[in-house]
């Protein structure tokens, strides 16, 4: 009983004495694992020095690329995952070209997430690559040399490299330098073809790219998602569209035997308009490929397409629209350095119409029916191609107009076309918004046709006429509203013949017989040598005739309207600027500043704006 007694005493006792110990060494034990973690870290971070993760990374992009590297600051990183961490990465354009960018591709910070195992024997694996803020320009010199061009690096001079086979001869495998998944963040793409002049940016790029491989089938499937805030496509000193807003999905698979990518689908969204892109591009790793690609429009309409068009505030109103549209347009051929694929499409627009919010009336029955042609051809030739427009049409209430236009190249375009209908300006303001203080009515008939090149002096011939009946014209800057215009217009390409033209210009009637000649001038460059100016002809009858009806007036253009640059002091430029003029006058009663004259008879010449 004592021996029991005893030992149950100091069991007792030694059991609340464990007690007290485990309580004590819970937390160490509980910390072991952090030590641990926090011990192996150091040890990653004392290990991968900057030199070192430089030695992993740099050789691997730089055999890739076969560009020069360069990162500022770089680290081993436990966050948001455990990778490398650099600053300012840089990656340049190919060695010994001058190109207007130093960096084919530059980024503020990229993260790379790696595989710790391969990456502790030496070996780089990427799982995701995160990119923030990157730049990439692709340039064209003036003489087309392309900075996207293989470097210098991709092969021995003189050596034959089979673009489909790996370094023994065979068919090459999925390297392990494979991007498993990559995600940007306000990215910023510049184009610039300094030979063509043409030019294309997008900004505000975010986008998700997922990688997965078969290394059964060696083959590799992309999917992913992009957004752009804004993409401009023009001229070096123009754009034709400015900031549309683009979303895409992708599904893409790459076949390294074949060399062959395949489009599975990309469905981007234009702002508003939908399209959607198929097909293949061979050859990535030759100097040519060969795309064969089809870009079509499910579910067009045109309001998708009025959504292009960039928005007028001083309109005041939004632009409704309703109708039916296709486009598709196939992409097929070689593409290089000097070589570009060709492209044919097709567009229908059929019973559309359009409407401003604030006005009653819509323009009804829009109709295009057309397509164009650009074979394969050097990235120099710029006059290949061609448009047909071969319906268009289009209903303002009881005005229609309808024309056809065809053009045969594109850099010195031959083109043919014609329009022909009937307005009542009066009902103008029913379907166009007109500036405040605008009144406008009479009708105008038109039945014009032209043919020949337009960028060739004398090159492009014109005929046809237009009828003018009571159009009267005032705008609120207008102290001498034209009232009562009627007469013909029938013109050639280089003269316009008028016939019992008769007006009221503010106080002044005139009647006239005019013939314009080299009125084509009149559309030409300001600054353009060996233009002749136009000249006018005329036999001018008036019953009364103020010279202040024919010069602007104080704070009043030559074209009459108020408050606009270039405006004259009173007794300035004659209303018809740029025109050299000779005829003769007729005048009952002619008012000058100073002095009033009746019967006047004589003949007047302006030159140089001279009289």
């Amino acid at each position: 009983m004592a021996i029991f007694d005893i030992f149950f005493f100091h069991t007792g006792d030694e059991t609340r004495m464990g007690s007290s110990t485990k309580k004590k060494r819970w937390p160490w034990i509980l910390a072991v694992p952090v030590i641990l973690l926090v011990a192996a870290m150091l040890a990653l971070k004392i290990w991968f020095t900057d030199d070192r993760l430089k030695a992993l990374i740099v050789p691997e992009i730089e055999s890739a690329t076969h560009r020069s590297v360069g990162i500022g600051e770089i680290s081993f990183s436990f966050f948001p995952g455990i990778g490398i961490s650099a600053a300012d990465f840089t990656l340049s354009n190919p060695p010994g070209s001058e190109f207007p960018n130093p960096h084919l591709l530059s980024v503020k910070h990229l993260f790379i997430d790696v595989s710790l195992l391969p990456l502790l024997s030496g070996r780089l694996e990427v799982n995701t690559l995160k990119l923030e803020e990157p730049v990439v320009h692709l340039d064209v010199t003036p003489d087309g040399r392309r900075n996207t061009s293989a470097g210098g690096g991709a092969r021995l001079a003189g050596q034959a490299v089979d673009p489909a086979a790996g370094d023994d001869g065979s068919a090459p495998r999925l390297g392990a330098f494979l991007v498993s998944n990559m995600e940007i963040t306000d990215g910023r793409v510049e184009s610039y073809n300094r030979k063509l002049d043409s030019r294309w940016i997008i900004s505000g790029l975010r986008q998700t790219i997922r990688l997965r491989t078969d290394e059964t089938a060696n083959t590799a499937t992309v999917e992913g998602e992009s957004d752009i805030s804004g993409f401009s496509y023009g001229t070096g000193s123009a754009w034709y569209v400015e900031n549309l807003p683009v979303s895409a999905t992708e599904r893409l698979s790459y076949d390294p035997a074949g060399d062959r990518l395949a489009v599975s689908e990309i469905l981007l969204r234009l702002k508003e308009v939908p399209l959607r892109a198929t097909g293949s591009v061979t050859g990535l790793r030759g100097e040519t490929n060969t795309v064969e690609l089809t870009l079509e429009s499910p579910e067009l309409t045109v309001e998708h397409l009025l959504s292009l068009l960039r928005a007028d505030p001083a309109k005041g109103a939004e632009v409704t629209a309703a109708g039916g549209a296709s486009f598709t347009m196939n992409i097929s051929g070689r593409s290089n350095d000097t070589l570009n694929p060709g492209v044919r499409g097709t567009f229908v627009v059929s019973n559309g119409t359009a409407r401003y919010g604030s006005l009653p009336g819509s323009i009804t029955g829009i109709s295009l029916d057309g397509e164009f042609n650009m074979p394969e051809a050097g990235v120099s030739e710029k006059n290949a191609g061609t448009l047909e427009l071969r319906t268009f049409s289009a209903t303002l209430g009881t005005n229609t107009l309808s024309g056809r236009l065809s053009m045969a190249g594109f850099g010195d375009p031959t083109v043919k076309g014609s329009l022909n209908g009937r307005i009542a300006l009066g009902e103008i303001r029913n379907y166009y918004p007109l500036e405040e203080g605008t009144e406008l009515s009479g009708t105008a008939s038109c039945d014009v046709s032209i043919n020949g090149r337009p960028m060739v002096k004398d090159g492009l011939r014109a005929s046809g006429s237009v009828i003018l009946s009571g159009v009267s014209y005032k705008t609120a800057g207008m102290t001498r509203p034209l009232t009562g215009l009627n007469g013909v217009a029938k013109f050639d390409d280089q003269r316009i013949i008028m016939k019992d033209v008769s007006m009221m210009l503010g106080g002044s009637d005139l009647k006239l017989d005019a013939t314009l000649t080299n009125y084509p001038a009149l559309m030409a460059d300001p600054g353009a040598k060996d233009v002749a100016r136009p000249s006018l002809g005329f036999a001018l009858k008036s019953r009364t005739l103020n010279t202040a009806d024919l010069t602007a007036g104080e704070g009043e253009t030559a074209g009459g309207t108020a408050g606009s640059a270039g405006s004259t002091e009173a007794g300035g430029g004659l209303l018809l600027p740029g025109i050299d003029m000779a005829g003769t006058v007729d005048v009952e009663t002619l008012r000058t500043e100073k002095f009033t004259f009746t019967n006047t008879k004589g003949e007047i010449a302006v030159h140089g704006g001279v009289a």
